[in-house]
């Protein structure tokens, strides 16, 4: 018992100088109730106020019009009996049916719109994306009937995972825990590729990853950067690719939101 309650005290501490870092101005309102019960601190999840960024964004990517990117959006809610299916009980039971997918709902809505044959995504941590990206294979394959497939990449296993792996619609997946640059180093099918680096948020170690995978890709491929490092921004000048950057707007919450940055079309 005296084990249980040093550990979370010591998880109150860690979130704490976690906030201290990253604190921003009037957002101890929002902050307390996380630093005393927020079960994540690896990742901050969170809704966010601009998805309309989100569908802008994607319409310069794509070209597709604004309205049927909203109409696919609406594809990522719980109101979706079949969305709900890709997450675990255990998801439900910390964050109940919001809509916490923050800045990987532009993962989701490149996925479904440029359709790449394979997504990897290198840090999947507790499987929040990789339950969104599953979900985006299988509307693809539904509609496309094509073998779109996910690779989720990570250097360790999480106990507890909120992609529910038993879901009834899609099996086209696989999880592979080790290191990035060790995988990439070994990974060898080209095809159109949609990357998603969130692993080591390093620039030398970025710009290794993306020169692994570039080998791979076919047309239309694109990398997605969580990290703003300036790795992206280096590689995609170096490969005459256009960039776009995502700020998120968080709703209700401390942190005030990451920056995504989408390198575009290899």
């Amino acid at each position: 018992m005296f084990k249980k309650i040093f550990r979370e005290i010591k998880f109150i501490i860690s979130k704490f100088n976690v906030y201290l870092r990253y604190k921003n101005k009037n957002s101890f309102k929002y902050a307390y109730k996380w630093i005393l019960f927020g079960k994540d601190i690896s990742n901050f999840l969170y809704e966010i106020e601009n998805t309309d960024d989100v569908i802008n964004i994607c319409h310069l990517v794509t070209e597709i019009e604004t309205y049927k990117l909203q109409r696919i959006l609406n594809e990522a809610t719980f109101d979706n009996e079949e969305f709900k299916s890709f997450f675990t009980n255990e998801f439900f039971s910390i964050y109940g049916r919001k809509n916490i997918f923050g800045r990987r709902l532009i993962w989701y809505l490149l996925a479904r719109t440029i359709k790449p044959n394979l997504i990897i995504e290198s840090g999947i941590d507790k499987g929040l994306g990789s339950s969104l990206l599953c979900y985006a294979q299988f509307k693809n394959r539904e509609e496309k009937q094509n073998d779109y497939r996910y690779i989720g990449v990570d250097i360790s296993k999480k106990n507890k995972f909120y992609f529910d792996k038993k879901n009834n619609l899609f099996s086209n997946f696989e999880f592979i825990y080790e290191d990035s640059i060790k995988f990439l180093n070994k990974f060898s099918h080209k095809n159109k590729i949609m990357y998603i680096s969130d692993a080591e948020h390093n620039y030398d170690f970025e710009i290794k990853e993306y020169n692994l995978i570039k080998k791979q890709f076919k047309n239309g491929s694109i990398i997605i950067s969580d990290n703003n490092s300036g790795s992206l921004d280096d590689f995609s000048k170096l490969s005459n690719k256009k960039i776009l950057k995502f700020k998120e707007k968080s709703k209700n919450f401390w942190y005030k939101g990451a920056t995504t940055t989408i390198s575009y079309f290899y």
